[in-house]
């Protein structure tokens, strides 16, 4: 019902993070059903396969940040106003940024070293 009182601002930001969370759906379940239909597969093809998927990941990792940051963007302007809302965006952005890319890479040793565990 309230959806009428928001800003339109507010509902563009919504509409992006539908759609932002619509195509992260869709490349975060593309690499099980790529696996699926190339099951039986020789090396090569699984090699890319294991590639493809893992760049499908990734990408939909980012996109799923995106909808959730629009979430929280469209929550917080409601409840306290756009300059809080582009605050709280910003800072979940920056924040699964830094833990989900950031960190993994900073934390990862050269190619081809061995494992230290």
């Amino acid at each position: 019902q309230g959806f009428a009182d928001i800003s339109d601002m507010a509902r563009w930001v919504y509409f992006a993070g539908l759609l932002a969370s619509a195509v992260a759906s869709g490349f975060l379940i593309a690499p099980a059903t790529y696996h699926r239909l190339t099951l039986r597969r020789g090396v090569r093809e699984k090699e890319q396969m294991l590639f493809t998927s893992s760049r499908f990941v990734l990408i939909g990792t980012g996109f799923i940040a995106a909808g959730i940051a629009c979430s929280l963007f469209v929550v917080t302007s409601v409840l306290f106003g756009e300059l809080a809302a582009i605050v709280a965006a910003v800072l979940a952005a920056l924040f699964f940024a830094a833990l989900w890319f950031v960190f993994p890479i900073v934390r990862r040793g050269p190619k081809g070293a061995e494992d230290e565990r």
